[in-house]
């Protein structure tokens, strides 16, 4: 079984809306350090995601086999319109998502996936001659199917 976020990793990359605005630059946890000092001129708007919670849904006598992730999705950019036009594409790409995902051999059937929230930020310039960085932070509650622990 694969895992939530190489799921959700794996609808965004085939996605033709934000494939087109972020030419596959989704990293987990952090963008790599020469994405991120990157020269303003070489500079490429990237995504960076990662689960922030993970609970399994249990009855009275064990697991169900349903569990929900909340993952967080921010999108960078230099420019302010770019950035919230990459967190509409990953919007339209999820909201309301249901389906099996598959990488390779592996399946996870999501059952749905639901933005919950979505935030704008802004960084400052670290260096007087820099440009800031524009971030849109967009979380979204993932209920998913796992396996259900099996006890002799």
């Amino acid at each position: 079984m694969i895992t939530v976020e190489t799921a959700v990793r794996q609808i965004l990359i085939s996605d033709t809306d934000v494939a087109a605005e972020l030419a596959g630059n989704i990293y987990p946890d952090a963008a790599p350090q020469n994405i991120v000092d990157a020269d303003p001129s070489k500079f490429r708007p990237y995504a960076v995601y990662e689960i922030i919670a993970d609970a399994a849904e249990h009855h009275i006598a064990a697991s169900s086999g349903l569990a929900y992730a909340v993952l967080r999705y921010t999108s960078v950019s230099m420019n302010a319109t770019e950035a919230r036009a990459i967190s509409e594409a990953i919007r339209e790409a999820l909201d309301g998502y249901s389906g099996v995902v598959t990488v390779g051999a592996e399946t996870l059937a999501i059952e749905v996936i639901t933005i919950e929230r979505t935030r704008r930020n802004y960084a400052p310039p670290r260096d007087a001659g820099a440009a800031g960085t524009y971030m849109m932070i967009q979380e979204m509650q993932i209920g998913y199917q796992q396996s259900v622990p099996v006890f002799s």
